[in-house]
């Protein structure tokens, strides 16, 4: 059976974590990522790469992994889910390298400070985003995390590689400036996990900034963290109406974040509950059911609420659509166990529920789920591997923001 525009898109999104688990200097890595994308979208019928791929990396010289990676391809008949038939370019965004430290700790986890997502378009995409401190958060104002205020910057001002691409010498943004499309084209905007929440970010950024079209661009995040606080998240909502025909199945909806509710990644970076009950930091020590290990408590909820909170915004998921991946046999008793479980849940799940089946994803490895080696060996503490009562986290968890 064919697959419809949704599994084609996730699939495109997929293909974009070709790179993400290989090393090499920047040439070399650009020669793989064109190669393996190439070979693999003929699997796609119709499918054509028409910029990029292109990747940017801190020390391009150096044989280490990739930075943020990603392509667009062009299909000319892409057949909608409504049966209307379009001219339709898709933008593929990579999620996190394997063991790159840099995008772990500079766009992953980089939550305590923020910019302003409106002033930064207003002054023009392609200057460095500048922070706000916490004690200038003004209320009513858009705001994203620094982490992806750089990773959108990075990737949509890196160049195409001048071999090995196709459209070289262009950013993403000239490429689709360059443009002329019909009124029938539509512009998809898709990634998962980091891939998925840059697809937030990058998606918001062309539409406010006039580079695509509003009302002919759509999303298709997978697995994406929260990326800004509540008045970002409101305005993406308001930019992009979340699309879903009835009847349709849980992965098939424009504009929602792809979520399932075993996914520790998708809980990141909400702080209260109240704002976000589905999504939010408290959720991940029990997702797996209860007893529940105290180092997991101490890094996803103590730790990660205290620094989201420094930046002074309370950070909020967009819309989502959910489904329940199947739990593991047994509640996890070490950090180990629970992460081995976190990573089938945020990678394979997602295969099994939108029905594709492809080695790529399971290499999408979101490594913010790694304990720090402190944490790591606090758990062979008996003290750290007891239970807790639920509520008692909770009041535990607010009195951390206050």
């Amino acid at each position: 059976m064919p697959l419809d525009i949704f599994q084609q898109a996730f699939s495109l999104a997929i293909l974009a974590d070709l790179i993400i688990d290989k090393q090499g200097t920047l040439e070399e890595l650009q020669k793989s990522y064109y190669d393996d994308l190439t070979s693999n979208l003929k699997n796609l019928e119709g499918w054509n790469l028409a910029w990029g791929p292109t990747i940017w990396k801190l020390k391009p010289d150096e044989k280490t992994y990739p930075g943020n990676a990603g392509y667009i391809a062009f299909h000319q008949k892409a057949l909608f889910e409504d049966g209307s038939v379009h001219p339709t370019y898709v933008i593929a965004i990579a999620g996190t390298p394997m063991n790159s430290t840099h995008v772990i700790d500079k766009e992953d986890n980089a939550v305590d400070s923020v910019v302003d997502f409106n002033a930064w378009v207003r002054d023009g995409i392609q200057k460095e985003p500048v922070t706000v401190s916490s004690k200038d958060v003004s209320p009513g104002t858009s705001y994203f995390s620094k982490g992806m205020a750089w990773g959108t910057h990075n990737l949509m001002n890196a160049v195409s590689f001048k071999d090995h691409s196709v459209s070289p010498g262009m950013t993403m943004v000239q490429f689709l400036s360059s443009l002329n499309p019909s009124p029938s084209t539509r512009f998809i905007i898709t990634g998962h996990s980091l891939g998925g929440t840059l697809t937030t970010t990058i998606s918001l950024t062309l539409v406010t900034a006039e580079i695509l079209p509003r009302g002919y661009t759509i999303t298709y995040p997978a697995a994406a963290c929260s990326a800004g606080n509540v008045d970002w998240a409101h305005q993406f909502a308001e930019t992009f109406p979340s699309c879903k025909l009835p009847g349709a199945h849980s992965y098939q909806g424009w504009n929602l974040n792809l979520v399932n509710n075993l996914d520790s990644i998708p809980q990141l970076w909400c702080q209260m509950v109240d704002i976000s009950p589905r999504q939010w930091l408290g959720r991940i020590p029990s997702l797996y059911g209860i007893p529940i290990l105290d180092a997991l408590w101490k890094k996803y909820v103590v730790e990660y609420a205290t620094k989201a909170s420094s930046s002074g915004v309370v950070y909020k998921p967009i819309p989502s659509q959910y489904f329940n991946a199947s739990p593991p046999t047994s509640v996890p008793t070490t950090v180990e166990g629970f992460s081995k479980e976190a990573m089938v849940q945020h990678t394979t799940s997602y295969m099994k529920e939108v029905g594709i089946h492809d080695r790529t994803l399971d290499a999408a490895i979101a490594l913010t789920f790694s304990i720090t080696d402190g944490s790591q060996e606090a758990t062979d503490n008996p003290e750290d591997q007891k239970g807790y009562d639920h509520i008692a986290q909770e009041q535990s968890f607010h009195a951390v923001l206050v």
